[in-house]
This record gives structure tokens, sequence and C-alpha cells, in this order.
């Protein structure tokens, strides 16, 4: 039987990326009947066997993985086989029992190098024992002191020169010391997992060198403990070989395979049901800004997988996270450096079916665009145009002014015919240990992302009225095709030094941007009172930019106290820059198309967040026996946050009016929009531009928020832990809209509460593999920037336009969770957890104004619950290793919201039915070769309430399915072939039943291969 001591960093993900990175080993022990075993031999991946020594362990370096270890008789026969997942960064501690008659018991416990000391205590323990001697006499020392440094862990040699004490696993500096000899201390000290060492030191009065002699090992099963169930909260984590094994190249990709975890626009988390605005996420710690105008969080697929260590989704709320925490906070921690060099270099080139080498109509380019830089050239507005747009606002502008003003306009309006390239991605990381004394040392990790995309839609949309016996009439029946061009670069840094076992600090360093180019042409049948076809295009271009700065320390304080201090402090900034947003129709008139001029519409805007945040938190121990202990957790934070918003746009007029419309009869059937409108046209007096200031269309924000939390963490070993604690939050948000970009009286919104929110979480172990949680806590749920203010916006990805709400106000959640763990053995672990939420003055989204703008209201209650079940199993067949894993999550909910005039009764929106993940892996050892089948489904979902008598919106279910398969090549390279969206069901939006958008996007395959150096 094997079974598997889930470490902190991989099962709950908390790493340090202060700490420098060791490179991964394992160290297995033998023992047979509970004592040392000789005669074995072991191979690890396919390696050369390695005899078990005397003391019955072994010791081989790892790469990251799966890994498979065989063990054979000094005979060559082989015994029996197991598999383990190490990342590279994770050391490995596996103790092998075999008694006569039975099958062999394998306990397996990886733990990442870089995690602090509040981490590793409490890690699975080993035992450190053994004689202390002078090794002139022979005589042994009494009273020599042996110590863990930077830890409480220490022995005490008695009158016959022995001491004992036991430790959490992990890599020590120790010391041994005593007033006649002096001190001694050793590097690399190794304390094993469940393993009782007896190790002896040689000290002598006439030499400063100390041998160290492990004599014997003993095997010690009754300390197995599955770190998992150390977390306080209920935490899901992947790690950083789960986003390489699942083909995830970014955190919104990957985040979703945790149970209860959707992703809404492949871009901003759902936890549980509840949509986007009750999630937080913190990277190493920090709050973060949102390029995005139209939410407050930041988008996940923002940060590929390439600077990410782990990524958490803590479900449940402790005082140590935000108070919007009510579905879940993820948690996104960056890789740390190197003890020496490495490095590692990955590319890729793939294809989407019904795109790649197809001919598209995509809007024209610049030089810079194939790398995102493309809005300082034509897209840029000219300065005096900028300068001067209250006066084309005002029809007694001089016309030769005016005339000026529209030549200095690019003219770049129409679409252009191109082939679509395949898609292309380069990575490139490096880091090392440049400095290093023993008690001080410094290294970096650098990594820089380059990748050009494309992704597609095919669709219809239409929109609806009522007719007088409240069924729906179709308004608009537009077919859709629209061609996505996405570029991410980015760069990230990150310097550490550690100062002795004591002191941790780094600096964190990111620049992240997002440039995607939006094409959007469409084919429309309008009926009712504008009963005639138009066609046209929507050409935006938006370049989201997100700089991030951040220093962190980790101090340990030694004393009684036992205190671990952890802080950080950082700036980031968030833009949006969407240059020259042009839009604009051809409506049938007779037997031809003609430009409809008071259509053509070019928007600019921009949004620029800025974000500083500081915490500071601290663990220290009130009591600590053999058999239990109590711990106060405290701290502080304090971010403040603020946006600025603003967009206009520039139209166009003519100066005569033709017999048909209101463009001159010369133009009438002409279709290319540049032979139009241009200098020509322009200079002969045909056409001008003018101004489009929009009403709200300008506004400004800032949020501060001040927290402190306590919370006393109470641990009877065995038998029961209880966190009790509470978090107090100042908070004030306040928003002012403006009339025009010129204006100086607002429409003003403000939020402003104080928050005193607690939370119990009692964890109780039921055997070696049980356990049971239960958790009782109090969120909030907070407007957002955009909910408040009464600027119109259209949203870039459905083209829907939103209105704010100046009197929102916060909402209040009272939560219930319960979950019971089973980890059975061998990476095993299966599930079931109950949750329920309460709500005070819910925040849902609504759809008013005729079925055309949506906006937001504050319902009067609303109430959600579910049932999650997760799973993981694996099997070892011969030289092949399969594992199946996967999660189911059932959600229901109601809500009580008012739309337009009406009070509905509902389940709340963005909540999805149901949610399946299905994993199966297939690994062949002999051939280095992994395949791995993704599934996952969301259910119906609604997506927002229909105004008034209207029926809602419901995002039908979805089924998505990808597959992978990748060759090792030794430990160094790796060729893999990814696919996602087998299926390629559409995404359906429907109204009354009716069809309100859907969309199919293809199937994606991409060939990437990986070398580390």
């Amino acid at each position: 039987m094997i079974k598997s001591l889930l470490s902190r960093s991989v099962a709950i993900g908390l790493s340090c990326y202060a700490s420098t990175a060791l490179s991964g080993d394992m160290v297995l022990y033998m023992f047979k009947d509970g004592a040392a075993a000789e005669g074995f031999q072991v191979a690890v991946n396919g390696s050369a066997t390695k005899p078990v020594k005397e003391d019955g362990s072994v010791t081989f370096n790892l790469g990251g993985g799966d890994h498979e270890a065989v063990l054979t008789s000094d005979q060559g026969e082989e015994l029996m086989k197991f598999r383990f997942t190490a990342a590279a960064d994770q050391n490995a501690d596996i103790s092998i029992d075999v008694e006569e008659g039975e099958e062999p018991e394998v306990l397996v416990e990886t733990y990442s190098v870089n995690e602090n000391d509040a981490q590793r205590a409490e890690g699975v323990q080993g035992g450190v024992g053994g004689e202390v001697y002078d090794s002139d006499s022979d005589a042994v020392i009494a009273g020599a002191t042996i110590k863990l440094i930077g830890t409480s862990y220490e022995g005490v040699a008695d009158e016959e020169g022995y001491f004992e004490f036991s430790a959490p696993r992990g890599v020590y500096t120790a010391v041994v010391s005593h007033p006649d000899y002096g001190s001694r201390e050793i590097q690399d000290f190794r304390v094993v997992s469940l393993v009782d060492k007896q190790v002896n030191f040689a000290l002598s009065k006439f030499s400063d060198d100390i041998e160290e002699v492990e004599v014997v090992a003993k095997y010690n099963p009754d300390s197995f403990t599955d770190t998992e169930r150390f977390s306080l909260a209920v935490v899901d984590s992947i790690s950083i070989e789960q986003l390489a094994r699942f083909g995830d190249s970014d955190a919104a990709s990957a985040v979703k395979r945790i149970a209860g975890v959707a992703v809404e626009g492949g871009k901003y988390v759902v936890v549980r049901g509840l949509n986007p605005r009750h999630s937080s996420v913190m990277l190493n710690g920090a709050s973060l800004p949102s390029p995005d105008p139209t939410r407050r969080n930041v988008p996940l697929d923002l940060f590929p997988s390439t600077i990410l260590d782990a990524i958490d989704v803590q479900k449940s709320f402790s005082p140590s996270v935000y108070g919007d925490s009510t579905g879940g906070t993820v948690k996104l921690t960056t890789r740390s450096f190197p003890d020496e060099f490495e490095g590692k270099f990955s590319t890729s080139l793939g294809l989407v079916t019904d795109l790649t080498g197809e001919s598209r109509e995509v809007q024209q380019g610049e030089a810079l665009d194939f790398f995102g830089f493309g809005s300082e050239g034509d897209r840029k507005i000219p300065s005096d145009v900028e300068a001067n747009l209250e006066e084309l606002n005002d029809s007694d502008l001089e016309g030769a002014e005016r005339t000026d003003l529209s030549l200095s306009m690019p003219h770049t309006l129409a679409t252009e015919k191109r082939t679509i390239a395949p898609d292309v991605k380069l990575e490139l990381s490096i880091g090392d240990t440049f400095f290093d004394t023993g008690d001080v040392s410094m290294g970096y990790l650098a990594a820089v992302k380059f990748k050009n995309s494309w992704r597609s839609e095919v669709g219809k949309r239409n929109n609806y009225s009522l007719s007088l016996g409240g069924g729906l009439v179709e308004d608009d029946n537009i077919d859709y095709v629209r061609t996505t061009n996405d570029i991410d670069l980015g760069a990230g840094f990150t310097l550490g030094m550690n100062i002795g076992e004591d002191h941790d600090l780094a600096s964190n360093t990111l620049w992240l941007r997002q440039t995607t180019a939006d094409t959007f042409s469409y084919d429309a049948s309008r009926f009712g009172d504008q009963d005639r076809p138009t066609k046209g295009n929507d050409l935006r271009w938006f370049e989201r930019e997100f700089v991030f700065q951040q220093f962190t320390g980790t101090h340990y304080i030694p004393s009684d106290l036992d205190t671990t201090i952890t802080w950080q402090t950082s700036f980031s900034s968030a833009k949006l820059d969407e240059p020259d947003g042009r839009s604009y129709a051809f409506e049938e008139r007779g037997d031809e198309y003609e430009l409809i001029i008071s259509d053509v519409e070019r928007k600019y805007s921009e949004l620029d967040d800025t974000n500083v945040d500081f915490s500071v938190g601290g663990d220290s121990a009130l009591m600590k026996a053999d058999d239990a202990e109590m711990r106060l957790k405290y701290g502080l934070s304090s971010f403040k946050r603020e946006r600025n918003s603003s967009q206009f746009s520039i139209g166009y007029g003519t100066n005569s009016n033709g017999s048909g419309g209101d463009l001159p009869d010369e133009y009438e059937g002409t279709t290319d929009i540049d032979q139009i409108l241009n200098k020509d046209t322009i200079a002969g007096g045909d056409f001008f531009i003018n101004s489009r200031v929009p009403a709200s269309g300008t506004y400004s924000a800032d949020w501060n928020l001040n927290a402190a939390y306590l919370s006393l963490d109470y641990n009877q070993f065995d038998m029961v832990r209880v966190d009790l604690g509470v978090r107090f939050e100042s908070s004030k948000m306040t928003v002012d809209t403006f009339k025009s970009s010129n204006s100086s009286i607002p429409v003003q919104a403000e939020v402003d509460d104080n928050s005193l929110l607690p939370s119990l979480n009692v964890t109780v172990p039921i055997g070696d593999m049980w356990q049971l949680r239960g958790a009782y806590y109090e969120t909030i749920n907070r407007p957002d920037f955009r909910e408040l203010s009464a600027a119109s916006y259209v949203d870039p990805e459905s083209g829907e336009t939103f209105v704010g709400n100046p009197d929102l106000v916060s909402a209040e959640i009272q939560n219930f969770d319960i979950r019971a763990e089973f980890y059975p053995s061998d990476n095993e672990s299966v599930s079931l957890a109950i949750f329920h939420k309460d709500f005070d003055n819910p925040i849902e989204k609504v759809l008013e104004q005729g079925n055309a703008v949506f906006s937001f209201e504050n319902g009067s209650f609303g109430k959600l619950s579910g049932v999650e079940f997760d799973f993981r199993l694996e099997y070892d067949i011969a030289e092949y290793g399969v594992f199946v894993s996967g999660n189911y999550t059932y959600i229901d909910s109601e809500v009580e919201v008012q739309s337009g005039s009406s009070i509905r009764k509902q389940k709340m929106q963005g909540q999805p039915d149901d949610l399946v993940n299905f994993q199966l892996g297939f690994d062949d050892f002999n051939w280095g070769m992994e395949y791995t089948l993704v599934y996952f489904r969301q259910g119906e979902t609604l997506y927002s309430l229909g105004a008034d008598n209207y029926p809602n919106i419901v995002l039908e279910a979805r089924n998505d399915l990808g597959f992978n398969v990748s060759k090792n090549f030794g430990e160094e390279s790796k060729l893999t072939l990814k696919t996602k969206n087998l299926l390629n069901e559409p995404f359906e939006q429907t109204q009354g039943g009716e069809n309100y958008r859907s969309y199919k996007t293809g199937v994606s395959v991409e060939l990437a291969y990986s070398l580390e150096f």
C-alpha cells in the first residue's frame, strides 16, 4: 500500500517566493520490520540502480513531474514499483516498510524547498537522536546542545551523551554546542518524514571540525499525518506541474480544474456559482487593480503559467484575507530563484480549425501590431482634434477650421483581407544564485513571454421586443463573423536574499501586456420600424498593461513565542488604452447599399487604475506542549486604489444630402468606406467630423480600505483544531461621474462601511485517513466602480451597453461550510462538501430600457446552497501509471430583485446549475509518454435578468473536451501535442427559449517543445 503525505506546498499550494530554492531530491529509507534494511537496490525513472546503504537510505536528484521508482533485490529481482509526483523545486521523503507476508507500505511526503518557517512548522515530523562524544578520548559529552537554527527544536545530551528530539521534515542548519567545545554548524542537515535518524556527533577541543556519522534509522509510521489537513480553511490548489499536464497556458484556464470553479469569459473566476464580483485575487498576498473597466478583479488570463509556482482557491473565509471573499480568494504565487543556474526555453505553433490559413476580413494594421504596439500610429487621435472636442460639437465652428481638423484624422476605416497565420509562442526563463557566503545568499529568476494567437466566433445574435400578448417578437437577426488577434507580452523578475535561516527578503517585478485586435463583421436583418437589411463592421483595438512591483519579507524571531513575521508592500498599475474603435454600417436602399453617415463613429477611451498595498502579519505560539499547541495570528493591511476613466467619440456629417438618404448621390452603391471618407472628399467639402462626447462619459473613483485581524488557533493533536478569528474592515469608495470631459460638476456615488467579520473554522481528524471540517463566517460584497458610475459603457467582448447605479449598497453574507475528507493512499483523495450562503441586499445584473441596456440593482434577499464532490485515484499497472481525477458541483440559489417595474424571485445571476471536471491520465514510463484527457462541463447559467416582463437571458449548458500527448526526452526536454475544444459545441445564450446569441470557436491544436538547461 502506498500512502501519500501531501505536502502543504502541493496540497494547498503555499510556497515562499523569498527563499532560495534548492534542487529537489529524493531520500528513500528502506525498513524491514521497522528496522533499517540492506540488500536492496532502487532505480528512479529508468536510471542506473543504487544500493540501499547500511543505514537504510538511498538518495536521487529529481526533476519535476511524475516519477516511477523500482525496488529490486541485490540479485536483480523486481520486488515492487510505485509512482509519485514532485515539482522541480520539491524534495521527496519516501519510507518503505517490508514485513514478512505483508504488502510493502510506502509513505511519500513531498514539500517545497522554498517553504518558510511557518509552513515547515506544520509539516510531517521526523526524529533525530544519537550520541555526542569527544573524538580524541571517545568520552561522552554530557550537556551538549543540538539545535536547528531558526527554530525552537533542540535536544540536550544526557549523562550518557545521548539526545533526542523531533522536528518537522525539512533541510536545516544544525548547530552542536558545549561550553568546553564551542559551537559547530552543520549545513544541509535533513530531517526526514516518519524516520527516526540516529546520528552521532564527534567534537574535539583541539579542532573546529565536527564529524557527523549517521549510524542507523528507525521507521516511525505513527507520525503519519496528511499535511493538507493543516490548512485552517477549505482550500484547493493547482500546482505548476498540473498546469503543464493539463495543457493550461495561463491562470484562467488552469483554475477551472478545481471543484466548484468556473471561468467567465475566459478571464474571471466564478467560485461555487457566485459570479466574479464575489471573489478576490491576490498575488503574493497583495491586492491587484484591474485593466478591465467592467470589472474590479484582474483578469486571470493576464498571468502566464511560466511565472507562477502555484494557484490556490480558498473557498472559505479566514481573517487574513479580504472580506469580499464570499465566493473565494484566488491566491497566485510567483516562482522563486534556484541555488544554481538553470533555464527553460519553450516554443509552440498552433492552429484553429476554420480559421488558420483562411482568408478573413481584419482591420488595417501598423508595423508593430504583431508585437501588440499599435496605439501610436494611425490609431492615435491627432492632438489638434483632441484639443478641440468641444469646438467640434459647436455648429458655429468655421468651415475651414473644421475641414482642417477633419483632414488631420487618419483615413483607415476599411477592413482588409488577410490570411490568418498560425499561433506562435516563445517563453524563456533563467535563474541562479549569484552570491552565497553560507550566512547570506542572493539569487534571481527572470522570465519573458511572447504569444501571438488568433480566435474566431462565427455566430448569430437576435434582439426582441414584447408583443401585446407578452410573447417575444424578433427585432434584429444578425449573422456575424468575429476575428480576434491576441498578443501577449510579458516579463517577470525576482531578486531574493536570505540572511541566515531567519530572514528572507525578496523583490518581485512584473510587466504584462495584453493586446487585442478585434474585427466584428455582421449582416443584419431588421424588422418593425427599421425593416431594412444592414451590414457593417466594428473594429476595436485594446492595449492592457499591468505593472507590479512588490517587496516582501519573512522574519523568524527565536523565542518562547516562536514568532514569524511576514510583510509585503506593493505598487501596481493597470491601464487600458482603446484608440480609434471604428464602427459603421451600410443600409440596403433599393438594390444598393448606402453608408449610414450618422452611424460612423470612432471611439477613444482610456482607463488608469493604480493600487498601493501594504500588509504585515504575525504568528506566535502562546502555548506549546507534546499533545497541544495554541497560536495567535494577527495582522494589519491597507490599500488605496484610484481609477480615472474617460471616453469620447468622433462622428461624421455631410454638407449635402442625396435624394435617397443622408449621403450625397454620387456615393450611393459604394461599400468601400475609404472611398467615401478620405482626404479628397473631405477637402471637397462633402464630409466633416464632429464631436460626440457622450453624457456621463468620464468618471474618477477611489477606494480606501484599512483592515486588522486577530485569530486564535488551538490544535489538540489528533483530536481537534479550532480557529476563532475576527477581521475588521473600514472601507470608503467614492465615484464621481462627469457629464462631459470638461465638466466640473460630478454625479457622486459613495459607499462607506465599517464591517466586523467573525469566522470559526473547526477541523476534527478521524483516524489516520479521515477528517471533518466545519466553518461559519461572515463576509461582505461591495459594488464595483463601474457599477456605481452613471457612465455608460459598451463591453467589448459582448457588445452590450452598461450603465451603473449610484444608489447601490454593500451586500452582507452569512456562510456555512461542512466538508469531509478522505486520504486513502498514493496521492489519492476524496472529499465531499456542503455549503450554504444567506445574502442581504445582493447585487444583481439586470436588463433595462427596452431590453437593450444592462444595469445593477440590490435585491432584498438571496440564498445559495450546493454540494461538491472531488476525487483523485491512481493505479500502477506493470510499467504503466494511470490516474483518474474529477469533481462535481451542484448549486441551487434564489434571489429576490426588482428588474424594471417587476419584482422577481429566481436563481442568482452568473450561477450555473452544476459543474463537472474529469481528467484521465495514462503514463508509459518506458517510453516517456504521457496521455491526458481533460473534460469540463458548465451547466445552465443565468446570464442576466430580463427587463420588466422580458424573459431572462440564459447561458445554456456546454461540454468541453481536450486531449494532450507528451513525449519526454530524458529529464531535459519534452514535446507536447495539445488539443482543445474537440467537441466544438456552440456557446449559446437564449431568451425565452429563443436565440439571443450563439457562436462556435473551432478546435485548437498546438505543438509545443520545451528544453531545460
